[in-house]
């Protein structure tokens, strides 16, 4: 089954309820000059006035409203067109041309307001949160606007939320904190990361209700969702710290390394994104966290990743763009931890592992000289726990033979 048709499985899954006997539908009736509109944010940075607010306002609901709109719900790809117009205005009014910094504020203060207006109510129609959620993610990535990061918590964190709405939270967290990697502006602070960091792991490792008898389909559903959000708690770059709130490290080791705790068990993609994540993690004020015992865990990792590399009957996995992500991650952890022994042997043995797969040649001998490594008994890290203050920081691994 391919990634497209799961994902499709995933949001039907997310948006399965039934739709509310009635629908929460809001509507803009007053129109706005759009050109007029996208040259305000050209001008010189001021205050804004109360004409370009009441414009704000009317372009902002005139974008979001209509995702309410229950005849928009069953029209087909009109969801789509919907999402495609909200992304112009927002990519519009925070393009390089513009200028007014002032005004675009005042634009992401009233989107966050508009959008979480539409996904609050309890029986608000599921698809109507789900596009909401893509329209905030958007928003996220384009203008970095550090108050995106209260409402995609919010909708993280609240019980009542869709798990596709979810997704798209998860998404912009991950789009928002990426920016910083590509050089653009981001400026969100220490108590929002810290927020966001708390709500995605309290998410990762959330136990949804699953049995033996739970379709495969659903499983997999449940796995890319959480699969965003280990991409997003990966981009924070944050270990975190020794409380079970705030275990941003171990939970990126517990998805690695395949916790048995995790509910359902993670899946390749996942290992990889939590792999990646793990060398990205940077070095804590306090130094309490210890990054050579999860350096291990991405070396056993990758010794898993060559042989089912060499295993595989088809290259349905993007085996090649792994591990180009992988040996780029590896480089990052050796720059950040330079004197720690295991995360020094991990990526230099590593990345042989990572540069076969992306030649398309054998990894065999690479991966057997990383396992030979990882088994001497010297090699194995004095680190027993992620953080040095917490001793219980450590992952649980399933018994060998288990089933």
């Amino acid at each position: 089954m391919s990634r497209r048709v799961l994902f499709a499985v995933f949001c039907a899954v997310a948006a399965g309820a039934p739709a509310p006997a009635q629908d929460i539908y809001l509507k803009e009736t007053r129109s706005y000059d759009r050109e007029g509109f996208r040259n305000e944010f050209k001008k010189d940075p001021e205050p804004p006035t109360p004409q370009q607010l009441q414009q704000t306002e009317i372009a902002v609901r005139t974008a979001v409203y209509p995702l309410t709109e229950h005849k928009f719900h069953l029209e087909r790809r009109r969801m789509g067109r919907l999402i495609d117009e909200a992304d112009s205005l927002i990519k519009q009014v925070f393009n390089p041309e513009s200028t007014n910094t002032p005004l675009q504020k005042e634009f992401g203060k009233k989107m966050v307001e508009e959008l979480d207006r539409v996904m609050a109510p309890k029986q608000q129609a599921a698809i109507a949160r789900i596009n909401a959620g893509r329209v905030l993610a958007r928003l996220a990535e384009e203008s970095g606007y550090e108050e995106t990061v209260d409402l995609l918590v919010k909708v993280i964190t609240d019980p009542d939320e869709v798990d596709g709405a979810r997704f798209w939270a998860c998404r912009g967290l991950r789009n928002l904190f990426a920016r910083a990697g590509k050089k653009l502006p981001l400026n969100v602070g220490a108590a929002r990361r810290q927020k966001a960091l708390e709500a995605l792991v309290a998410f990762i490792q959330r136990k949804p209700e699953v049995t033996k008898m739970t379709p495969e389909e659903e499983l997999n559903g449940l796995r890319v969702l959480r699969r965003e959000a280990v991409r997003a708690l990966a981009e924070l770059r944050d270990p975190g710290a020794a409380k079970p709130n705030a275990h941003a490290a171990l939970t990126l080791v517990r998805v690695l390394a395949g916790d048995t705790g995790l509910v359902p068990s993670p899946r390749l993609d996942e290992k990889v994104e939590a792999a990646i994540g793990v060398c990205q993690l940077r070095p804590d004020a306090k130094g309490d966290y210890q990054p050579g015992y999860g350096a291990f865990f991405v070396g056993r990792f990758l010794v898993e990743l060559g042989s089912k590399y060499a295993a595989r009957k088809s290259n349905r996995e993007p085996w090649k763009i792994h591990a180009a992500r992988l040996d780029e991650a590896l480089r990052a952890s050796a720059a950040a931890f330079p004197a720690d022994k295991t995360v020094k042997e991990v990526a230099r043995l590593g990345a042989d592992i990572a540069r076969s797969v992306q030649q398309g040649s054998d990894a065999g001998g690479a991966r057997n000289a990383l396992d030979a490594w990882l088994r001497q008994p010297a090699n194995v890290p004095t680190q027993a726990s992620v953080y040095k203050s917490d001793p219980k920081s450590v992952v649980t691994l399933q018994a060998a033979g288990a089933q």
